[in-house]
């Protein structure tokens, strides 16, 4: 886990199925995806699935609250190992916590652990 005053970084675990499902069903959050809305129990199963078999090397990180302690979103670095071209997802569902700069500090949370060497 990694941590800023505001956030907590960590890796998806089984027990965040739930709230995972909760994010994806986020009308600003579900408009992003390419898939149909509401998305099936099915698809959102998948692709929790997929986020937990991701390598070490390219976690796909949950973004928590630490007031009102809730999971508010996720992170993720994508690199493409033939070309090693990447990008950077970020997803913060509630519209409270929209607009305050904790995407930004995620990123630059996540950015900066991946740096430290």
């Amino acid at each position: 886990m990694i941590e800023t005053p505001r956030l907590w970084l960590a890796r998806f675990r089984p027990d965040d199925r739930a709230a995972h499902r909760a994010l994806l069903d986020t009308p600003v959050l579900a408009r992003l995806l390419p898939v149909p809305t509401p998305i099936a129990d099915e698809l959102a199963d998948a692709v929790f699935e997929q986020i937990l078999a991701l390598p070490p090397e390219q976690p796909h990180l949950t973004i928590w609250r630490k007031v009102e302690p809730a999971l508010i979103g996720s992170i993720g670095v994508h690199v493409d190992p033939r070309d090693r071209h990447g990008a950077l997802s970020i997803g913060i569902a509630p519209d409270g916590d929209r607009g305050r700069g904790l995407g930004t500090e995620a990123a630059m949370l996540r950015v900066a652990d991946d740096l430290e060497f």
